[in-house]
């Protein structure tokens, strides 16, 4: 996240496979969330999980949102333009690296 606010990114995306793997990659996307509420001060999007850094703070209009790692791998080839900063776990990130 810091990396994205001082880069001046528009978006970070948590790739994860937390609908299968819910208490190793399903927490990390949560951990993702709550670091980004707790040290940046980030608001739901519409009753969340989606997030957005407010006005007046640092980084404000980032967004951060997560991606199921599946149709990660097909929207990076078909859509790159939606993924800005990508955060995930080592295998995902072999994998990103790879398309």
């Amino acid at each position: 996240i810091q990396y994205a606010i001082t880069n001046k990114r528009k978006s970070l995306t948590l790739v994860h496979k937390g609908n299968i793997m819910k208490y190793t990659e399903g927490a990390f996307m949560k951990w993702g969330y709550e670091l980004a509420k707790r040290e940046f001060g980030a608001v739901e999007i519409d009753g969340g999980p989606w997030c957005k850094i407010p006005e007046g703070k640092p980084g404000a209009g980032l967004v951060i949102k997560d991606s199921i790692a599946d149709i990660t791998l097909q929207q990076i080839l078909t859509r790159p333009t939606d993924f800005d900063v990508i955060a995930t776990l080592n295998l995902n990130g072999d994998y990103l690296s790879d398309a």
